[in-house]
C-alpha cells in the first residue's frame, strides 16, 4: 500500500523531478530547495523549487497537497503585492524574500490549502501582526475540486533546505546523480509527509 502511494506520487512528479535534475547538473547557479511544512488539518506531502539568484526567477516549484500537484512558478515569479513592506514589487526576489522568510520585518507567515467540491487552492504569504493586517506578498495557485461532499483544509509554517552539496558544479557529479539524489529526497519526503485527510463540514 504505502510502496503503490509513494510509486504514483513519484510517477505524478517524474517529469518535474528529470527538469530539476537537468538544471542542477547543467548550471552551477540555480539552486534547488526542498520545503519542509508544518502546521494542522492536512499537510502537504511535498514541495520543491529551483531559484536562479544570478538571473532571478523560479522554475519548477511545485507542492503535492492533499492529492493535487500545484504549479506556483509563475506565482513566485510574479507574486501578488499587498502595503505591508513599503517599495515590494511583484518580482522573482519578492517572492524569494517571501519563501525564505526575509522580506521585511515583523511579518507572520504561512502556507495553506483549502479544496472543496468544486475547487482547490494552495498558496504561500506573509503579513503584519498588527491590526489591521497588511500582506507582504502571496504566492497562490488553484486546482480541481474534490468531488467529496467534505472540504479539506491545513495551514502551517515552513521551512526551506537546499538540496544536498548546493549548486552542482560543472565537473561534477553528473545529471543522473543528480537526479538520484533528488529523487531520493522526494521520496523520504513522501514517506514522512503522506498526507492523512480529515474531512470537516462544508
Amino acid at each position: 500500500m504505502l510502496f503503490r502511494r509513494i510509486a504514483r506520487i513519484v510517477a505524478r512528479l517524474g517529469p518535474f523531478v528529470v527538469v530539476i535534475a537537468v538544471a542542477a547538473g547543467a548550471r552551477a547557479a540555480p539552486m534547488t530547495y526542498f520545503v519542509g511544512f508544518s502546521g494542522v488539518g492536512t499537510l502537504p506531502a511535498l514541495g520543491a523549487f529551483t531559484y536562479d539568484a544570478a538571473a532571478p526567477g523560479f522554475s519548477n516549484f511545485i507542492v503535492l497537497w492533499n492529492g493535487t500537484l500545484f504549479d506556483l512558478t509563475s506565482a513566485a515569479n510574479a507574486p501578488n503585492i499587498g502595503g505591508a513592506c513599503a517599495g515590494a514589487a511583484s518580482s522573482p526576489e519578492t517572492g524569494f524574500a517571501l519563501m525564505d522568510h526575509s522580506m521585511c520585518g515583523g511579518l507572520f507567515s504561512r502556507w495553506f490549502g483549502n479544496q472543496d467540491v468544486a475547487s482547490s487552492t494552495f498558496g504561500f504569504y506573509n503579513e503584519t501582526l498588527a491590526l489591521p493586517a497588511q500582506t507582504g506578498a502571496t504566492i497562490l495557485a488553484t486546482g480541481p475540486g474534490s468531488n467529496d461532499p467534505f472540504s479539506f483544509f491545513g495551514a502551517g509554517e515552513w521551512t526551506l533546505t537546499e538540496l544536498p552539496g548546493g549548486p552542482v558544479p560543472p565537473s561534477a557529479p553528473e545529471p543522473s546523480t543528480a537526479m538520484l539524489v533528488l529523487l531520493a529526497g522526494l521520496i523520504i519526503a513522501a514517506c514522512r509527509a503522506i498526507p492523512t485527510r480529515r474531512r470537516l463540514s462544508s
